[in-house]
């Protein structure tokens, strides 16, 4: 389910496992995400935002120093395909939802790709509306 990706991969990153066991369980994850079409479609948003945020921060580039890899490809494309199913489900993501894809993307050195351009440009017009909601850590990672 959506749910437990999620729970898995963000609670390989919060268990600080070595990257040589958590990278790879990224890529493969990934990997399985990619397969599946309309598979981010399932997730709610805390999902894609909790989802991001741990991949991101497993596969950083203190993670691939010391793996002595580069970002996994897999890694970047499923990144690439939450930020556009982010895109769409942009009204129902939390402050700290956005603030998390975008630190996320922003970890994974992938803003130069149009489609998490847009996240970040509708997010940013997005929460200018509402930017009295967001707590301030939300405010610090955007």
């Amino acid at each position: 389910t959506p749910q437990g990706f999620a729970n898995s991969v963000w609670a390989v990153a919060k268990l600080r496992l070595a990257p040589i066991v958590a990278v790879p369980f990224c890529v493969d994850a990934a990997t399985y995400a990619n397969a599946e079409a309309g598979y981010l479609k399932r997730f709610l948003p805390q999902e894609l935002s909790m989802t991001i945020w741990a991949m991101a921060r497993v596969v950083s580039l203190k993670a691939r120093t010391k793996a002595g890899n580069a970002r996994p490809p897999e890694v970047e494309q499923f990144a690439l395909s939450v930020a556009d199913e982010a895109s769409r489900k942009l009204a129902e993501l939390s402050p700290q939802g956005l603030s998390n894809i975008a630190w996320a993307m922003a970890t994974l050195k992938i803003t130069r790709h149009a489609s998490v351009r847009h996240f970040i440009l509708a997010a940013a017009a997005a929460s200018a509306i509402r930017l009295n909601a967001f707590p301030p850590q939300a405010i610090a990672n955007f």
